[in-house]
């Protein structure tokens, strides 16, 4: 309906034709065909290269979407940000000291619209007291909303050390290139924060279970940690990310040693390139 009354002369949008999902009603003047084995990012490519079309076309968009086209640009940070970004640090942790202390980061949450989607805590609290365990100069903070707080101020209390650093609700999104620039490695459920790093450098590791990396893969330097089960992805686009799914068998298999050995590596590729002051 909004569509239709818009008054915009051409109205460019996914159509179902013959599929299910991301079908938005008739009212549209070209029809784009979502194509559910291409990247979502290279789909919403689809509808800009359909405004610029030169003839008709069913379905559109007959055009190559190369990987370079989805390459995103880095964000600029300031020596200015980056300074108050380890004072706020400092606020909530004051022995911090910026060239010895080396930063990960960890998001444990996921969007209450796919609960599905959330490792669990056991398993978060175990990489947690993992990292800091192997190093002494190691510093964990926890991110996350405002309304993540509590849930955040749970799992430090759950890992017991002073390191270990409730963050959630800290920062404005517009803090966060800062922080991800300042940080060696995230840890992150399939959520918000695997995206927003990717417009910085962060080495960032990304738990999938019910959607697969394929189509929702962070176009950063990201690394999907994914058991690839006969049942998963059980969510895409094409379902209305809808799953019968109680039992996220998918993301229990995946055991913390097994991210653990991964972001140790991770730690261990940066200490070779220089990336710590001792």
């Amino acid at each position: 309906m909004l569509t239709g009354l818009s008054g915009a002369a051409n109205r460019i949008g996914f159509h179902a034709f013959y599929n299910e999902g991301l079908y938005r009603g008739e009212m549209l003047t070209h029809r784009v065909a979502y194509n559910p084995h291409l990247h979502i990012a290279k789909n919403f490519i689809a509808l800009v290269n359909t405004a610029l079309a030169g003839k008709e076309e069913l379905p559109f968009s007959k055009t190559l979407i190369t990987d370079g086209e989805i390459d995103l640009a880095k964000a600029e940070v300031s020596e200015s940000a980056l300074s108050a970004m380890n004072d706020r640090i400092r606020g909530e942790y004051p022995d911090y000291d910026e060239k010895h202390f080396r930063i990960v980061l960890i998001n444990p949450n996921a969007s209450d619209l796919l609960p599905q989607r959330r490792w669990m805590p056991d398993h978060f609290v175990a990489v947690m007291r993992g990292l800091l365990a192997d190093d002494e100069n190691l510093l964990v903070l926890i991110t996350g909303s405002p309304a993540e707080r509590d849930e955040a101020e749970g799992l430090k209390q759950r890992v017991g050390s002073e390191r270990c650093v409730n963050f959630a609700g800290c920062l404005s999104l517009q803090e966060l290139p800062a922080l991800y620039q300042i940080a060696e490695v995230m840890l992150t459920n399939d959520s918000g924060p695997g995206h927003f790093s990717s417009v910085t450098n962060l080495r960032t590791f990304v738990i999938f279970g019910p959607e697969t990396p394929r189509l929702y893969g962070s176009l950063g330097n990201s690394t999907p940690i994914y058991a690839g089960l006969a049942c998963s992805p059980c969510v895409s686009a094409a379902n209305h990310r809808k799953t019968p799914c109680v039992d996220n068998v998918c993301l229990r298999v995946i055991e913390p040693e097994m991210v653990l050995e991964r972001l140790r590596e991770a730690l261990k590729e940066n200490v070779s390139r220089g990336g710590v002051v001792v």
